[in-house]
This record gives C-alpha cells, sequence and structure tokens, in this order.
C-alpha cells in the first residue's frame, strides 16, 4: 500500500478489495499471463493442475490510480535490490513475494501508464477452516 501511496504524489485513489474466489480455468489463465518468468507454468503444468492447487484462495487487491509503471520495467519488479526510488533499497516486493509463495500463493501485478497499477495478492484457504 505505501508503494501505491508513493505513486500517486499529486493524490488519487486507493482501493483495498478482499474476496473469495476460486481457481478455475479463466483465473489459472489470468495467472500465468501475468507471471512473466514462467516459473507458473513450470510448477504447475500439466492436466492434472488443478488437482495439485488449493481451489479456494482468499484475494486481496491493491489498486492505484498513480503513474503506472512502465512495461520494461514491469518483468523486474519483483527482483531483489531493484528500484527505481532514490533512498529505498529495493527488497520490498521481493521479500513480499517470497513469503506468499512459501504459502502456495501468488502475486502478481498489472500496471498502465499514467493509469495506475493492480497488485493482485492469491492466499490459499485451508479446508480445515
Amino acid at each position: 500500500m505505501l508503494n501505491a501511496i508513493e505513486a500517486m504524489p499529486d493524490g488519487g485513489t486507493l482501493t483495498v478489495k478482499l474476496s473469495n474466489i476460486l481457481l478455475d480455468d479463466k483465473k489459472l489463465k489470468e495467472i500465468s499471463n501475468y507471471l512473466m518468468n514462467g516459473e507458473f507454468s513450470s510448477k504447475y503444468h500439466g492436466t492434472n493442475m488443478l488437482k495439485k492447487l488449493p481451489l479456494k484462495y482468499i484475494e486481496i487487491l491493491v489498486e492505484d490510480t498513480g503513474s503506472g509503471i512502465p512495461q520494461e520495467k514491469l518483468k523486474n519488479v519483483f527482483l531483489p535490490f531493484y528500484t527505481t526510488k532514490l533512498y529505498n533499497v529495493g527488497l520490498g516486493l521481493s521479500i513480499a513475494q517470497r513469503i506468499i509463495k512459501e504459502h502456495d500463493g501468488f502475486i502478481f501485478v498489472s500496471s498502465k501508464e499514467k493509469e495506475g497499477s493492480k497488485f493482485h495478492v492469491l492466499i490459499p484457504i485451508s479446508d480445515a477452516l
């Protein structure tokens, strides 16, 4: 959320949505389109993909109306030490991604320059709950 706020120095709208989702074929396609490093397809490729993944997730969507992320920089946002800010180290998103992956979740981003960015975080829901 801090990144979103910093992307809107002249003001804007920060939206946070929380929803339950089912990981169906449509959502799987959306996720695989945004995970640019091929990690998703290599980890979950195959006809029994849905059987390997939890089906129920909580999705946290953090959306801003800021400057957006240029497409050529979008692929780098989760890399350790990548930053476009003068006084930042560039570890926040890479650490968040690692923690989410360790919990069998996903994080991905979509962005359009001058329109804003959307960060999607999907965390599986245990059937025990």
